[in-house]
């Protein structure tokens, strides 16, 4: 377990005892991405120990965007798009951890912060160290930069906080997990919980990044496949750097002895395993013409021809980088299609 713990609150990490954890996820896209399998993937050895699993999606703090290491605002999403997305991904991790199902449960935070008053923010607000927030490398480059920040923004930690305070009381949660570059807000939720329950017993665990070149592999880059398109997963895996391929290997615990191309493949049926999903690959060729929300429909990248015409119509869809506003008729050509941030590749003859 240690080497997926990159960063700890504590340098001595004791789980003796049964505890619970809960990791968030804001579900700013309709699935879920690579990146997420790391930190899941701890989440998963903690639950093999005999730890409970609280999985929260951020139904409020999706339409917010999290600032961390983000230069501008984020693009505003519909609490509809929101919830679409949690169900979605709702699925999805319902699939990865289906032999888990008496260990964990599935939260949102819009349950409580939809209805959290004035009073009650400022009471817990208090306890946050507005000079520690602005020592947060997000903060204090964007200062630097002269960058626009909103009042929102900058509370995201102190609602991120106020999540784990709510898991805490309802469900006795002392351990959060994130990504590395949540360790800011990881760290400020542990000074405020040890601060307002005088415990000292909270544990932030951050895991690693996958990189490349330097740079996080996430669906805000747009360099990481969702996995729930088994092509564009297999083509990600397949052409992997050696570097990379080799992260994910030791962090997923992959068990391969082959080299070059047939240990990539041996990782994306691993991601498939661990997935609950086909490794069979499509081509996504069509022999004739399609209307695009069809094809939507037809790749499950869309639920019905009304979520796609809506979606399309919140400029939610990209064809070859362009914005798509209203449906259009595709003929023969290769599209790279975005929807709600998910990348998809078609070929029509």
């Amino acid at each position: 377990m240690q080497r997926l713990v990159k960063i700890s609150s504590n340098e001595q990490i004791k789980l003796e005892a049964s505890k619970t954890f809960y990791i968030g996820i804001d579900p700013t896209a309709a699935s879920l991405h690579i990146g997420h399998l790391i930190p899941y993937q701890l989440c998963r050895e903690l639950l093999n120990q005999g730890h409970k699993g609280i999985f929260l999606f951020g139904g409020f703090t999706a339409t917010i965007g999290d600032p961390t290491d983000k230069m501008t605002t984020r693009s505003e999403i519909s609490f509809d798009q929101v919830n679409n997305n949690t169900i979605k991904i709702q699925k999805q991790v319902t699939q990865l951890f289906k032999d888990y199902e008496n260990q964990i449960i599935f939260c949102n935070n819009s349950e409580w912060l939809s209805q959290l008053s004035l009073k009650e923010y400022s009471q817990f607000s208090k306890y946050a160290s507005i000079n520690y927030m602005l020592s947060l490398h997000t903060y204090k480059t964007r200062i630097e930069n002269h960058s626009h920040i909103n009042a929102l923004e900058f509370s995201y930690p102190i609602l991120q906080a106020y999540d784990w305070y709510i898991l805490y009381k309802k469900y006795q949660c002392t351990i959060q997990i994130g990504g590395g570059d949540q360790w800011g807000n990881l760290a400020f939720g542990v000074k405020i919980l040890s601060a307002i329950c005088k415990e000292d017993d909270f544990l932030a665990l951050a895991t690693p990044l996958l990189t490349s070149n330097g740079e996080k592999i996430g669906k805000t880059t747009a360099n990481a496949p969702f996995i729930n398109n088994t092509n564009d997963l297999y083509q990600y895996c397949i052409n992997l750097s050696d570097d990379i391929c080799n992260q994910m290997i030791y962090y997923l615990n992959v068990n391969t002895n082959n080299i070059n191309q047939e240990k990539k493949k041996d990782l994306f049926y691993h991601i498939c395993k661990i997935c609950n999903i086909s490794h069979e690959i499509n081509t996504n060729l069509y022999s004739e013409p399609i209307f695009l929300t069809k094809l939507l429909v037809n790749n499950n990248l869309c639920s019905s021809i009304s979520e796609a015409k809506r979606l399309i119509k919140q400029n939610a869809c990209k064809i070859n980088e362009e914005n798509i506003a209203t449906d259009v008729y595709l003929n023969t050509s290769e599209y790279k299609i975005v929807i709600s941030r998910q990348p998809f590749t078609v070929y029509i003859k």
